[in-house]
């Protein structure tokens, strides 16, 4: 039960390592720091042991970048329906991935993004997951289009179609 000052207890937590993610936020809001015992485990996670009596502090944050753009085949035809992936730069933090599909004219858009640096893939199959291999983005992740957000502000970009 959440008290009216947002906070909330969790009992008989285990002795194990976690990880935090927050779902159902709005588009434009993100996730945007997790701060355990004074350090920030966002990306790192954290271990509960049965002695730590440390609260959990969780932060979101208004006014992300938007990424959007056009995602066009190699004969240079809006992709329409398609997938695009943004994955951060630095993957150590797997909730920061967004997927968006492509409409009919290859146009996307994806809200709330965290400033950082990221990488866009597309490709016209808009039910391939193959986003969760990571063996498949470590092999085409040279093709990836490069873009850093900032907070606030829309980041309007072209995209190659790849073959997954």
């Amino acid at each position: 039960q959440v008290a009216n000052d947002g906070s909330f207890v969790i009992p008989r937590v285990p002795e194990r390592r976690f990880r935090v993610d927050l779902t159902g936020l709005p588009p434009e809001v993100y996730f945007s720091s997790a701060r355990y015992g004074g350090r920030e485990v966002m990306n790192s996670g954290f271990m509960v042991s049965s002695d730590a009596r440390s609260g959990i502090d969780l932060s979101i944050a208004s006014s992300g970048g938007v990424v959007a753009g056009v995602v066009r085949n190699a004969k240079d035809e809006p992709v329409s329906n398609g997938t695009v992936l943004l994955y951060p730069s630095n993957r150590d933090n797997p909730n920061l991935i967004r997927t968006a599909s492509t409409d009919r004219f290859g146009v996307f858009s994806i809200p709330g993004v965290p400033p950082g640096e990221y990488g866009v893939l597309a490709w016209s199959d808009s039910r391939s997951k193959a986003y969760l291999d990571p063996v498949f983005l470590k092999a085409v992740e040279n093709e990836a289009t490069k873009v850093v957000v900032q907070r606030g502000f829309t980041n309007t970009i072209n995209v190659r179609a790849i073959t997954p």
